[in-house]
């Protein structure tokens, strides 16, 4: 420490005099070890920025992405600045990635081959990122593959440059983040399709359903059992079908985004005047209200909530057990799950 100190001084003293001053020796390059030194820093970043470079069709998309007070990631630029009525990402997946880029480790130095042989120019995927670590510069992590690494990539990180006229090192890189970051083939795939996200079955204690505003079921839980709106105990097979119920409910997954506003307006035209429509309200533990309408159009379903606003979302095609005959989801079963007669709460 004393050593380096002295240098420095010394370096100063050149600078005014007439020998040329000292330059700081580079940094050594990192042959091993993990890509980002601060696992911590990774896992609580706070924006994101993903490019993804398809090579089969020769095009790319970017879309930005952070991470709100409440700890969700939100989707705060679509490709192309496409207009989005519902901004919910997958936080689930951000975590994940986060979690596994925090391990990603060094193997080698991959050496002074072409960026664009190692697959780098364009690199295969972008990730821009603002780390936790004070600095407030974001820092960039390159990945690119070739026919020959099948279980290794290539990658280069902005922050290990040695210098802002020198690229960073290229590095060949392991870890379970390649194999993630794998899925991520669309935009859409980064968008949240659970519904209910981030609500779970356990944590809702009152289920109330209606279809087209009757009422269907009014079920309270009290342990592993529910009870009716009169809160007397209803029948085992009534409190299963309840469970299952919630169940599928809080599971609703998004096939499509609907981002057309006139599709959107027609489809609240739709709900005012048809019967083929259920709700269904969820409060939790702390009296917290969600509420899911579902809609019927010809072979299509669509549903909406109060959490997402003004945004709707065609379903995935297994959701039509909501109207199969003789399913324990359907309105015919339900009407059957009530228990005793309803009365007030």
């Amino acid at each position: 420490m004393l050593l380096r100190s002295a240098l420095r001084v010394f370096c100063g003293l050149l600078a005014f005099g007439t020998m040329p001053a000292c330059t700081p020796a580079p940094a050594p390059v990192r042959d091993k070890g993990p890509v980002f030194e601060r696992a911590d820093a990774v896992r609580a970043t706070t924006r994101i920025e993903i490019l993804r470079y398809d090579r089969e069709r020769g095009a790319s998309w970017t879309a930005a992405f952070s991470r709100d007070a409440d700890g969700r990631w939100q989707v705060e630029r679509a490709p192309e600045g496409a207009p989005l009525l519902d901004r919910q990402a997958d936080s689930a997946f951000f975590v994940k990635l986060l979690d596994l880029l925090s391990s990603l480790k060094i193997q080698k130095v991959a050496g002074n081959a072409p960026l664009a042989e190692l697959g780098l120019d364009p690199p295969l995927i972008a990730l821009r990122m603002t780390l936790a670590d004070g600095k407030g510069e974001p820092v960039e992590l390159r990945l690119g593959t070739t026919e020959e690494a099948a279980r290794y990539a290539y990658a280069s990180l902005s922050s290990d440059a040695p210098s802002p006229k020198q690229g960073p090192p290229v590095w060949e890189v392991q870890g379970a983040a390649l194999h993630f970051l794998g899925f991520m083939d669309s935009f859409s795939f980064l968008r949240d399709r659970r519904l209910v996200s981030p609500w779970i079955a356990d944590d809702v204690d009152i289920l109330r359903m209606k279809r087209n505003q009757s009422p269907l079921l009014d079920g309270e839980r009290e342990g592993v059992r529910w009870k009716n709106n009169a809160r007397q105990p209803v029948a085992d097979r009534t409190s299963t079908v309840i469970a299952e119920k919630l169940d599928a409910l809080t599971h609703l997954r998004a096939q499509a985004f609907i981002d057309d506003a006139a599709e959107v307006a027609r489809l609240e035209k739709l709900s005012a005047g048809t019967k083929e429509r259920l709700s269904a309200e969820l409060l939790d533990r702390d009296d917290r209200a969600l509420t899911i309408e579902v809609l019927r159009d010809g072979n299509r379903l669509y549903a909406k909530t109060t959490h997402r606003p003004g945004a709707w979302f065609e379903l995935h095609p297994d959701a039509a057990r909501f109207w199969n005959a003789g399913s324990p989801y359907s309105p015919a079963a339900l009407s059957g799950a009530r228990g005793t007669k309803a009365g007030p709460r």
